[in-house]
């Protein structure tokens, strides 16, 4: 990837000077996790100009209610020059064996916290999957991406590991078209069929995204579970945003 800089013209009797790079930061848009999983996690990317500079958080109460649900106070993360390493923001969450709404949420912003950073997607949501009934639960989450060459990219929905001896779950997914096209921005996905792995929590929506011209807008479509072998869809569609170049 290569940055442009700019060189505005100098005063008469001064140089001219390159502007300063910044740096960017993005916390992915929505994180679902059971009760029992015990944490929540955000995780925090940056790019852009690798000079040093920091971000802080804030966390407020939805649903889901602090001390009672979840625990999160917050903070500031940093990066020191030439790092560019992801950060976590890691939410404990309370497993109370009590039935509550199938989904509890909180929020996550990011703020700019000097002129060297730019937060381009700054706002999280942590969602919380009550697992304390008698049937599985299943959301999808939302999520950014960038427009780069990328095949199979993961896009997230937790369901809760079947206890044995069930046998494999199953679930069905689509595509569907907002601003992005199929055949244009994507590769549609109709009714396919995947199992879960044993044992896992997180399963992916694989979608291939396809080139677009530099200056293509930002634009989104959906993931949908159509239909799962066991249990309750909670949420079952995300929207998907293809960041432009």
């Amino acid at each position: 990837m290569s940055l442009a800089v700019a060189v505005a013209p100098a005063p008469p009797g001064r140089s001219a000077a390159a502007e300063p790079c910044r740096r960017t930061v993005d916390v992915q848009p929505m994180v679902t996790a059971g009760e029992r999983a015990g944490t929540l996690t955000f995780v925090v990317e940056s790019g852009g100009c690798a000079a040093a500079g920091e971000v802080g958080y804030t966390v407020t109460a939805g649903s889901a209610l602090p001390a009672a649900d979840f625990a999160l106070a917050g903070g500031v993360l940093r990066w020191a020059a030439g790092d560019t390493g992801e950060r976590s923001i890691v939410a404990r969450i309370a497993d109370d064996q009590m039935r509550e709404a199938a989904l509890e949420d909180f929020t996550v912003r990011l703020t700019a916290a000097g002129g060297g950073v730019v937060v381009r997607h700054g706002t999280a949501t942590g969602r919380i999957l009550d697992d304390d009934g008698p049937d599985l639960g299943w959301a999808a989450d939302d999520a950014v991406v960038p427009i780069v060459p990328m095949l199979g990219h993961g896009y997230f929905c937790p369901p809760p590991p079947p206890p044995p001896p069930r046998p494999p779950l199953t679930y069905v997914w689509q595509t569907g078209d907002g601003t992005a096209k199929a055949g244009v921005d994507y590769v549609a996905v109709a009714g396919r069929t995947q199992t879960v792995p044993a044992g896992a929590t997180r399963v992916p929506f694989e979608v291939t995204l396809l080139p677009r011209p530099a200056g293509t807008p930002s634009r989104w479509f959906t993931v949908r579970i159509v239909a799962v072998s066991a249990g309750v869809v909670v949420d079952a569609e995300a929207v998907v945003t293809i960041d432009g170049p």
